[in-house]
């Protein structure tokens, strides 16, 4: 997936290295005791325990959030990315069988698999652009609440957009598998008719036909997605001065 994130990759080390210049200043005790076991031992899992007991509680509670929310949209943004390297692939027959699954039962997953994660990466980029302006805009800035509204009302339209997609592009949708082309193609006469369940999978197999078209387009609106991240990324860099927050 083309999609560069350097804005939001820059955003990210700015915000770490603001948060260890605050961290160095409001708790030098429990930067000298860790930097002094790492020094010692390079092992981060013994400086962890040697200040587990050293608060930071004062002066570094601000950070964790807006730390934690950076690495739930990272760690999202990754998700996204192996999803639609999944939904590039149609196994052959003989590794489907492996799974016990047909061909239309994988694509029809997969394409479930990337709205479901696509609207995920969404909301943790709303919820980290709301943490990020006000920790970090607010305390200096007015015009704060135009610049959050700015920032999502871009990111609200994309969940919108991402809701669409469960509309059918063919024959089936997205998320519902055949289950659209069942009533739009007048089939439940003759379902009811002969009673039953229906067949899954052969409600699922024609969405096989139309797999490399979907990936085409997921591939594009995910390009999209990651696009919009890192243009709000360049915003907030623009707006937050890192040097004094």
């Amino acid at each position: 997936m083309d999609a560069s994130l350097s804005e939001f990759d820059q955003f990210r080390n700015a915000l770490q290295a603001a948060a260890a210049r605050s961290l160095e200043r409001t708790h030098p005790e429990y930067v000298a005791t860790f930097q002094k076991v790492i020094s010692q031992t390079g092992d981060p899992s013994k400086a962890f325990d040697t200040v587990k007991d050293i608060s930071t509680d004062k002066g570094f509670t601000r950070w964790r959030p807006l730390l934690t929310a950076t690495l739930d949209t990272e760690l999202a943004i990754n998700r996204l990315r192996v999803a639609l390297n999944m939904l590039k692939i149609l196994p052959p027959r003989e590794v489907l069988n492996l799974f016990s699954m047909s061909a239309g039962e994988w694509v029809d997953y997969q394409l479930t698999n990337w709205l479901f994660l696509m609207k995920a990466l969404l909301e943790k980029e709303k919820t980290l652009i709301s943490k990020a302006v006000r920790t970090l805009v607010k305390p200096s800035n007015t015009q704060w609440k135009d610049i959050e509204n700015s920032l999502l009302k871009r990111i609200n339209a994309l969940i919108k957009d991402t809701g669409k997609m469960r509309d059918p592009l063919a024959h089936g949708g997205l998320g519902g598998g055949g289950v659209s082309a069942v009533e739009e193609e007048r089939l439940w006469e003759g379902f009811v008719l002969m009673r039953g369940p229906l067949d899954i999978r052969q409600l699922l197999e024609p969405m096989v036909e139309y797999h490399d078209k979907w990936y085409q387009c997921l591939r594009q609106d995910s390009i999209q997605a990651l696009a919009e991240i890192n243009r709000a990324s360049e915003e907030l860099n623009r707006h937050i001065d890192w040097d004094n927050v």
